[in-house]
């Protein structure tokens, strides 16, 4: 359970008889003083109500173990509080812990949440948007589909999401594209895959079939994008994945998706941000094993180009936008080509966060406004 930071927080499992015997034991509770800790460590104390002889311990709730210790595993009868001790966590991702309270006859728990990188040391990495929302959970992979930690320990990165568990879709994805990152290999169709930065119980399983109500499993990073089998059976990540109309999927944005691959071709790197655009008014999907997931209203990319020694300037940017709909499936995507600054405006996103701090507001500000049509035009 991804929780929100509220201090205190009590699980107040209510102290009720459960057994019909002559003894009756009452149900234990425990309270956390906070329910976050940071991703730099930290402790946290949680009390512990029980009128038996109790003990406690953690059960993970990601792919991390060991990184919680407690001041003491077992005690008797009365109000104890026991210190909780988290690690360091190496990743951006928050991750969760269940401490669990067992006595003779009863048990209860509660999730403990420590926060990933601070916000001053998410990546500076140029596909990035602006990341602001605190609903929602930033996650990177690396090739493997694993979460990345960080070059030395994972490798090369392979794509990013901002993904939004109340909505069971991801508002953006972002990743760098290049005929390296591209690689060799064929569509490996793993539909039942979930991403492993994520709680389970936050996606959405799309193995069995596609989002009910009659909706195509729409890719945000293409599968043509990742050809090598593990890279590309991270596509398949329901966070990675939309519920989009078939003859607009397999028309106008099929034909958009294969040409930003022909840019990046012919660029050193094309950073690359895929979006959805939706709000508390937009559609649901039908459900698929028992959850729905928010039918975007609009579909955008935003593009970044590296080319070095490119006369026309190393750095430039465009942008489309589409509204999702059947009737343009068989249109031009150029007739849907935009700045990046006007994809802003129609998204609320700030798109290349780190642009600005790195080559000048001026020249972000150049690229962000340029005309795409232009821009595009030298994307050869």
């Amino acid at each position: 359970m991804w929780l929100k930071a509220t201090a205190p927080v009590a699980v107040l499992l209510a102290l009720a008889a459960v057994s019909c015997r002559d003894k009756y034991e009452l149900i234990p509770v425990l309270t956390l003083s906070e329910d976050k800790v940071p991703g730099s460590g930290g402790t946290t104390t949680v009390t512990v109500g029980a009128d038996a002889h109790w003990t406690i311990s953690a059960e993970y709730l990601c792919d991390e173990t060991d990184w919680v210790s407690f001041s003491q595993t077992e005690g008797d009868k009365g109000f104890i509080p026991v210190l909780v001790t988290c690690g360091k966590n190496p990743g951006t991702n928050p991750r969760d812990v269940r401490l669990v309270i067992r006595t003779p006859e009863n048990k209860a728990s509660i999730v403990l949440t420590q926060t990933g990188a601070a916000a001053g040391n998410v990546p500076q990495w140029l596909e990035l948007p602006r990341m602001n929302k605190t609903s929602l959970i930033f996650a990177v992979h690396d090739m493997n589909g694993n979460p990345y930690v960080n070059r030395s320990t994972s490798g090369i990165r392979n794509w990013s999401c901002y993904y939004d568990p109340d909505a069971g879709i991801s508002p953006w994805v972002a990743y760098p594209l290049n005929p390296g990152l591209i690689g060799s290999g064929s569509r490996v169709d793993k539909w039942g895959e979930i991403d492993p930065c994520i709680p389970e119980d936050k996606q959405i399983n799309l193995g069995g079939g596609s989002y009910g109500g009659g909706w195509a499993r729409g890719h945000q990073l293409p599968s043509a994008d990742r050809l090598s089998s593990e890279a590309n059976r991270s596509t398949f990540y329901p966070t990675n994945i939309t519920p989009q109309d078939y003859d607009f999927n397999g028309g106008i944005w099929l034909d958009l998706e294969n040409k930003v691959r022909a840019y990046a071709y012919a660029s050193d790197t094309l950073y690359v941000v895929t979006g959805a655009k939706y709000d508390s008014s937009s559609a649901w999907s039908g459900s698929s094993r028992g959850r729905a997931a928010r039918v975007p209203d609009a579909y955008y990319k935003v593009l970044l180009r590296y080319k070095k020694g490119d006369p026309s300037g190393e750095y430039s940017a465009a942008g489309f936008y589409f509204p999702h709909s059947a009737s343009i499936a068989g249109g031009n995507f150029m007739d849907y080509a935009k700045t990046v600054k006007e994809v802003e405006a129609e998204t609320g996103e700030h798109f290349f966060a780190s642009f600005a701090s790195q080559f000048g507001e001026a020249q972000a500000t150049a690229i962000k406004n340029a005309d795409p049509n232009v821009t595009l035009s030298n994307w050869k």
